[in-house]
């Protein structure tokens, strides 16, 4: 099999409008896969970040604006990240930077590889 690149939005549904507080989500597959890198943005100027544990470290990170998404990559020097089948990651996304501006509307998209080999 080749490897397929997959695209996994996270739900931030509960993130509509200006952010007022911390959001996470969890990324769990039943398959092995491998992390590749993480595109992150909020639709104003702001201070959040985002951050993963579990399968993956990121330590925080500043997100991107709209129309310029930050590219977040794990913590790790050899990148991208094999992933174990039901392994959870769990991302979070705070809001303000610990004080900053706070983030409106949300997007990170998640990208990855399944298959055999190294992409």
């Amino acid at each position: 099999m080749q490897e397929r690149l997959i695209a996994i939005m996270l739900p931030w549904g509960a993130a509509d409008g200006t952010m007022t507080g911390n959001v996470t989500a969890v990324v769990e597959l039943p398959y092995p896969w491998t992390f590749d890198r993480v595109k992150a943005c909020t639709s104003n100027d702001s201070a959040a970040t985002l951050a993963a544990s579990g399968g993956v470290t990121i330590t925080a990170t500043a997100v991107g604006a709209s129309g310029d998404p930050g590219e977040i990559k794990a913590d790790t020097t050899s990148a991208p990240v094999a992933v174990d089948a039901d392994e959870s990651i769990t991302f979070t996304l705070d809001y303000d930077g610990g004080g900053g501006t706070a983030g409106a509307n949300p997007s990170v998209l998640v990208f990855g590889w399944v298959g055999e080999g190294t992409p």
